[in-house]
Parts: structure tokens; sequence; C-alpha cells
């Protein structure tokens, strides 16, 4: 077997500890667990790992499963604990899909419900995506209390009761606060390494999204799963620049190569890079060459 080089990624790492917090909840609640991010797009949760259940009823997912937001205790445990502003983004343009009748499919109700939940520490899910399927929810947070991921279980409706949840709960919360010390030591034991990992993942996740119009800078922190303002201050520490001013040189870049090899119109090429018009992408670039794109191409020749 070859030795492992590369580095292990961020589920990977996520998966690991959660092995030993997950079957302990196992073990003593008698139910499935799981854990699970939100996934590209924050549209859906994803499935990173379940323990099998050993005895009994109940319900699997395979690892990639993705589930609702607004229908499965993982998905609120996601949305629950996030800053306002940003919650409100995110549900802004979000599809309530409708599974039956129990599914909520108002925004201002479940941002009401989301309310509730975090009162209480934990979040269900009452058969509102299948019949006769109940989920608990905690999130995973990180050192600023933000949701990074979330350990859930679920069961039969006779079993998962709302009697059991918040006994349930404790179990869950301890596993969560065990994953989440393994996250943060993880961190201390090599700083320099993680945040080369991080920022080397975003850099990437930028080159990717040139031509994204609605590519937002503060995104790929959560895609991350780190807070904003570690992210911000580590990658000017890696790059020297802001994220956003490393974005902006990444366009500035790109449209130099695009404007040199002359076979692009500027209207083109400012819709390939994102910008809302050819006349704002005419006057980013002057700004900052001091020639208009018309002049950079001739120039170029």
């Amino acid at each position: 077997m070859q030795p492992r080089t590369a580095p292990m990624t961020d589920d990977e790492i996520l998966i690991q500890l959660s092995h030993r917090p997950m079957q302990q909840v196992e073990k003593a609640i008698d139910c499935t667990v799981g854990v699970g991010v939100l996934a590209p797009g924050k549209r859906t949760g994803r499935v990173l790992g379940l323990t099998p259940l050993h005895r009994g009823l109940g319900f699997t997912f395979h690892p990639g499963y993705e589930f609702p937001l607004h229908a499965s205790a993982p998905g609120k445990a996601l949305l629950a604990w996030l800053p306002d502003a940003e919650l409100d983004a995110l549900l802004a343009t979000y599809p309530f899909t409708r599974f039956n009748n129990n599914t909520i499919t108002n925004r201002a109700a479940f941002k009401k419900h989301l309310k509730q939940c975090r009162q209480q520490g934990f979040t269900t899910d009452f058969a509102e995506e299948f019949v006769g399927c109940h989920c608990l929810g905690v999130p995973i947070l990180d050192e600023d209390d933000r949701p990074v991921a979330t350990i859930w279980t679920t069961g039969p409706s006779e079993k998962l009761t709302a009697r059991a949840m918040p006994v349930f709960a404790k179990e869950l919360h301890e596993a969560a606060r065990e994953i989440a010390g393994g996250l943060q030591d993880r961190t201390a034991r090599d700083p320099e390494r993680y945040r080369a990992l991080k920022i080397g993942q975003a850099r990437r996740m930028m080159e990717s999204h040139l031509s994204d119009a609605d590519f937002v800078i503060e995104g790929v922190a959560d895609e991350l799963h780190v807070s904003y303002s570690w992210f911000r201050k580590a990658f000017k520490k890696e790059t020297g620049l802001s994220p956003k001013g490393y974005f902006l040189r990444l366009k500035l870049d790109r449209a130099k190569k695009l404007l040199s090899r002359g076979d692009e119109t500027i209207s083109e090429i400012a819709e390939r890079l994102g910008f809302e018009s050819p006349n704002y992408f005419s006057v980013f670039f002057k700004s900052k060459t001091g020639l208009a794109p018309s002049q950079f191409q001739k120039k170029s020749r």
C-alpha cells in the first residue's frame, strides 16, 4: 500500500473525528446517527457518515445523500445558529418544497421555527419529509459559535418521540462538543499548515468562479466551514491581499490574457468574467491599469 501523501480533506477529517462519538450515541439511544454538512450551493445538506443500526428497526442513508434544509433536523441545525443576516440571505431564494402536510413551506413560519429550535438547543423533524420518520439534530460549532456541521439521529416516530428528544439531545450535544474540540485541537496543533490548506482551497474556489456574476466572497468561508473573520485575516496573511482584492486581481489577470489573445470582443470578455456590463468592466480595467480595455488590446498586438 502506498503511503498517503495528500492532506486529508475537511470532510475526511470530520468523518474521522466523528466516528467514535457517533458510535457512542448510537449505543446510548439505539437509533441511527449521522453527521453532515451544507452541500455546495447551500440548498441542501449532505450526509458524510452514518452509524449502522445494530439492532431494532431504523432508517439509513448513504454517504453523499442530500437532505432538504427546511424539512430535516440536520438541515435546520445547519441554519438555526447562523447570524440573522446570513440566514436571511440564504432563505431569500430558498425553495420551500412541500413533501407532505407536515412540511413548513412559509419563510416567516420557518424562521420562527428555527428561533424556537435554537432556544431549546436542538432541532426537530416530525415526519416533515418522510411519513413515520422523526429526526433530532444539534450543530457542531466552531470557535466563533458558527455551525460547521451537524450530528443528528433518525428513527421511527414511535421510538423518537417528542418526549424522548430532550434526553437524546443531551447525548448528541456531548458528541458535538467532542467533535468540535477535535477540530479545534487539530487547528491548534499546526495552525500554519491548516491556514495554508484552507487558503489554498479558497484560491482554487475563486479561480473556478471567475465567470460567476453571483459569486459572493463571504460564501467561500461558509464552504470551508470557517468564520469569515478568521478567513479574512488568514487570507491576508497567506497572500498579502484581502479575499476581495485577490479575486479582483484574478479577474484582472484573466482579462489581460483574453484581451491580448484578441479573439473575443470586450463585451464577451466582460460577460465571461462575470461583470454586470461592458461599461463596468471598462471602468474597473482602466482603474487598475490606466488603460481602457480597447487601448490595452491594441497595445498588446
